[in-house]
């Protein structure tokens, strides 16, 4: 590298000019720049001057440098990675590089400069107050990536032998506490993810081939559920892999044995290997889908949890694809053998002979097994994923979507994995279900489909020109000397219409040449070894019937678009959308409900829309797919997921809609933690005039919707008139759930329970799914709360929906308050019902209960519609009505915004499984710190419980991180590397 020091230096002032006296020798070995820049503790400056060297190209090549597109400070890390490879450094002492600095430049703020690059333009919104606060913003957040790449380049060899690891600790590491805390600073940034703004932005702004370079060469994905007997086995035919450059992601779809603890003792320390845990069992595809979402991995296989591979069996796959340069060659394919259930001996791997797989050559049958293909990553990500809907043949619905794209497989002539035969797959469980889905899938393939890029014809209307196209080129070749071109292109035209459908240019020229060696009894291998003539009379034969082809080829854009996107998190959400239906498609409005439940929890929302037939899909193919929202409707807008979901769309111009089911404490008086509940969606229904107070944003557009089951329950038939007489039951209604005043339930259900018995009450206890108490078993019931309800002379809770399901229901509620929780949406009950905030006071109203009843019941209604809106107004009606006007507006969505920030947020994530990094960073810190930080460690952990993440990251600034050996400073690095992604 041959540098000028002094032009750039000199910009900065004379008072470095005895600092870079050292930089002024010829020679520098890399270990003694390193060691001069940590002594004079200014390297980010130095950093710089590598833009003005002169660089040999295959030396960058090899060492896979370039700049980082879309940040400022390029050339820092370009700089620095540089140096660090190389042996020595040569100085040539001129000047003959000129720095101007100007005060109209696009990347610095000095003064009054409002000048932006054009890849910031589109970030300045009203989240920045100016131009200069965005341009601080922009820098901060380049620091921060700068940091990330440095902290990957300290982990590899040359980084180790010149010292990489002490400089980045004294230099860099302090830069990066301040840094992170300092995107914070910007707090007019309302959005809790604002760190993650701009950096995913500038990630999906990465070509296929920038990321490709820091990222494995093959990504391997194993679904597991229940696997503990063989998944050991399993992962140690993968650790035994001959590729080198790979990542492992097991997908532990929510398994109930010990199948994940396994896992980890398997693969250790292992930095190969990822676990992405499911929060609720998804199924086979789901699993496949999210392991694809994560992949980083130029290529991508899959193996089940209880196949095995061959130690070559990536290694030789992927040299297959690396020659594969075709743009129809999705991926290849390698021989399988089967193993019995008990083999524990992985066999050798043999050569074997396989054929090209394209849709005419499978003959509408399952070309092979899960195991054997692997695939362009970004391709198959292009193919919608796994069906989700499908628990049998999802491998080979997959492969024949793919082949009818117009993909090809070309073969691995290798057995290089092993299917396990064991007695009780998911195909002798159920061998019905899968020969059902086989039959289907076959039979379609014998079916035209117009809506097909590709092979929109039925298979035997291609297998006809397939299997005769040889024979008709090789023909036209041997007449291509005297015949006219006109009649030898009808000729193609009237047989092989579709040639290029399954054949490329290669195969063409080929298969004319075969018929010109056999004409003219010459062995012709290539075009140019024809002369002129009739190297002209091919060219031209190839143009016109490749035109021909183009302009006969039906291209549909196959673009799913639908009004509203659904996202329930529990049943009761999926419940209201069902009351909605009729009404939705009364007023014109299409709608799918997404699965989230893996990412999430299962709160049977999913079981609800199967039960009544609503149309859902699973969130990988969503985004994968690329369904096309007009609008997201939520009813819960600040869990991660879903939260991810509303940052992106609003970012794209989609519409987001909040619907307030039934109760909330808003204000988070009581839940211990701040979630600004309903804050970040556009419009909002909420249930009554109640809930207004709450919300006094100008640019969130406000509705009273109501709250459909209970406007259901106020109508529904049969209510009870007064307190029955003679069974004497109270309903109690234990809702401690979410770990909210969790520590109250025992003391509040013995209050309650104990003033039942004494006033003659039969008490009979119904719990909330997420209530975990077991306190009273005798007592609690087997039934519904809604059932029980109709039973019940009387309703015992706390803050709950229940007051106003009771309310509706015509019973007589009591809210019953001695742990003084704060939530103030009962606190005032208009004359409604009584308030108990003892165990006498709860007492005294159980036994003069038909005097409470007649006092209160008259103002039943008044308050169930100051929280539930107008009786006389049906809620679902009015949403679906509702929606159809805030869908009528001009909107101007950008999809692939939408999707590219999802797909960033998937490789950010790992498909959200890092959502509490810093909380696990945390706590694996604890047994590496002295007693001092150990005090600060518990209370960043315990601010991050409490989602404060402003006091985290200023809390992290003071822990001591001079004293930190190298594997202390490797756990540090992870937190600072998440300190954005804690906030997920």
């Amino acid at each position: 590298c041959f540098l000028d020091l002094k032009s750039k230096a000199s910009t900065y002032g004379t008072r470095l000019k005895d600092k870079y006296q050292f930089f002024k020798e010829i020679i520098i070995s890399s270990e003694e720049w390193i060691k001069k820049s940590y002594e004079i503790r200014f390297i980010h400056k130095l950093f710089a001057f590598s833009v003005s060297g002169l660089i040999d190209f295959y030396f960058l090549k090899k060492i896979k440098l370039k700049f980082i597109d879309f940040i400022k400070h390029e050339d820092i890390y370009f700089g620095t990675i540089l140096f660090a490879n190389v042996k020595m450094i040569y100085v040539l002492p001129k000047k003959l590089y000129i720095y101007r600095i100007r005060e109209d430049s696009v990347s610095d703020y000095y003064g009054k400069n409002t000048l932006l690059p054009n890849y910031l333009k589109n970030t300045f919104d009203d989240s920045f107050p100016n131009i200069k606060i965005l341009k601080e913003y922009y820098s901060t957040v380049s620091w921060i990536i700068i940091a990330k790449q440095f902290l990957e380049f300290s982990k590899c060899e040359v980084a180790e032998r010149i010292g990489f690891l002490r400089l980045f600790e004294k230099v860099m590491l302090p830069l990066l506490y301040k840094l992170s805390s300092k995107i914070l600073d910007y707090k007019f940034i309302n959005d809790p993810y604002s760190a993650l703004n701009i950096f995913l932005e500038i990630s999906q702004r990465h070509s296929e081939t920038q990321i490709r370079d820091n990222n494995p060469d093959v990504t391997l994905v194993i679904p597991a559920f229940n696997a503990s007997k063989f998944i050991r086995q399993t992962l140690e035919s993968v650790q035994k892999q001959t590729l080198e450059n790979f990542e492992c992601i097991i997908v532990n779809d929510f398994s109930t044995d010990d199948t994940l603890d396994i896992i980890k003792k398997t693969i250790r320390n292992d930095l190969r290997f990822k676990i992405i845990n499911h929060r609720a069992n998804a199924g086979l595809s789901a699993s496949r889908n999210t392991g694809l979402r994560a992949a980083k991995g130029r290529y991508i296989a899959f193996l089940d949890a209880d196949d095995l591979m061959m130690p070559n069996s990536l290694l030789y796959r992927k040299e297959v694809l690396d020659c594969a340069i075709e743009k129809r060659v999705i991926g290849t394919y390698c021989g399988s053998t089967s193993i019995d259930e008990d083999c524990a001996i992985i066999p050798k791997e043999r050569a074997c002979k396989l054929d090209l797989k394209n849709f005419i050559t499978s003959r509408g049958e399952c070309p092979f097994n899960a195991n054997q293909p692997m695939f362009k990553t970004y391709i198959l990500r292009q193919c919608g994923g796994f069906n989700q809907g499908l628990s049998q043949a999802e491998d080979y619905d997959m492969w024949m979507r793919i082949l009818r794209k117009g993909f090809v497989f070309i073969p691995t002539n290798m057995i290089l994995v092993c299917y396990r035969k064991r007695s009780n797959s998911m195909i002798r469980n159920n061998p019905f279900l899968h020969l059902q889905n086989a039959l289907r899938f076959y039979n379609d393939c014998y079916q035209n489909d117009p809506s097909i890029n590709g092979f929109a014809c039925n298979i035997e209307h291609y297998a006809k020109q397939y299997y005769k196209k040889f024979r008709v080129v090789q023909f036209i070749g041997m007449m291509l000397e005297d015949r006219q071109g006109d009649k030898l292109l009808e000729i193609l035209k009237q047989e092989v219409p579709d040639y290029f459908l399954f054949g490329s240019r290669q195969d063409f020229e080929k298969d004319i040449l075969y018929g010109i060696s056999r004409f003219f009894n010459k062995n012709y291998s290539s075009i140019s070894q024809l002369d002129c003539k009739l190297k002209d009379k091919l060219t031209r034969l190839y143009k016109d019937f490749y035109s021909y082809y183009l302009k006969n080829k039906k291209i549909n854009t196959n673009e799913t678009y639908i009004d509203v996107v659904f996202v329930p998190h529990k049943d009761y959400h999926t419940h209201v959308i069902k009351l909605m239906r009729p009404y939705l498609d009364l007023y014109g409005v299409s709608y799918i409900i997404l699965d989230i439940s893996m990412h999430y929890r299962d709160e049977k929302a999913i079981d609800v829309a199967k039960k009544y037939g609503l149309s859902h899909i699973g969130y990988s193919n969503f985004v994968m797919q690329k369904i096309k929202p007009k609008s997201i409707v939520v009813f819960n807008d600040w869990e991660i997921v879903t939260k991810s979901i509303i940052m992106a769309a609003k970012k794209s111009g989609i519409k987001t809609i909040g619907i307030v089911e039934g109760i909330n404490d808003y204000l988070d008086a009581d839940t211990g933690r701040v979630r600004n509940a309903y804050q970040a969606v556009e419009y909002l229904f909420l249930p009554g005039e109640h809930d207004k107070k709450y919300f006094n944003s100008l640019e969130q557009k406000l509705f009273i919707g109501g709250i459909p089951r209970i406007y259901e329950m106020f109508y529904q038939k049969e209510k009870q008139l007064g307190v029955k007489k003679g069974k004497r039951i109270a309903l109690i209604n234990s809702n401690f759930s979410y770990g909210v005043l969790v520590e109250h339930r025992d003391k509040w259900l013995r209050k309650a329970v104990s003033a039942c018995l004494s006033a003659g009450y039969k008490p009979v206890i119904t719990r909330h799914p997420a209530d975990l108490g077991t306190l009273y078993k005798n007592f609690t019931t087997s039934k519904t709360f809604y059932e029980e309800l109709e039973e019940c002379d009387v309703l015992i809770s706390r803050f709950a929906s229940g007051i106003l399901e009771a309310l509706a229901r015509n019973k007589l509620p009591i809210y019953f308050n001695p742990h003084e929780e704060k939530v103030d949406k009962f606190k005032e009950p208009m004359n409604a019902y009584p308030i108990a905030n003892s165990e006498i006071e709860l007492r005294s109203v159980l036994r003069n209960l038909n005097q409470y009843y007649c006092k209160h019941s008259k103002y039943f209604k008044d308050f169930v519609e100051y929280h539930c809106g107008d009786l006389n107004v049906n809620p679902s009606r009015y949403i679906a009505k509702m929606l159809r006007v805030i869908l009528n507006r001009e909107y101007d969505c950008s999809y692939a915004q939408f999707f590219g920030f999802l797909e960033s947020l998937d490789l950010v994530t790992n498909s959200f499984e890092d959502k509490k990094i810093l909380e696990k960073s945390l706590l694996n810190l604890e047994s590496v710190l002295d007693n001092v930080n150990k005090n600060y460690l518990w209370r960043c952990l315990e601010e991050f419980k409490n989602e404060r993440y402003e006091k985290v990251e200023k809390m992290l600034q003071n822990l001591d991180i001079n004293i930190y050996s190298k594997d202390k400073l490797i756990k540090l690095k992870n937190i600072l590397l998440n300190v954005y992604k804690g906030k997920q």
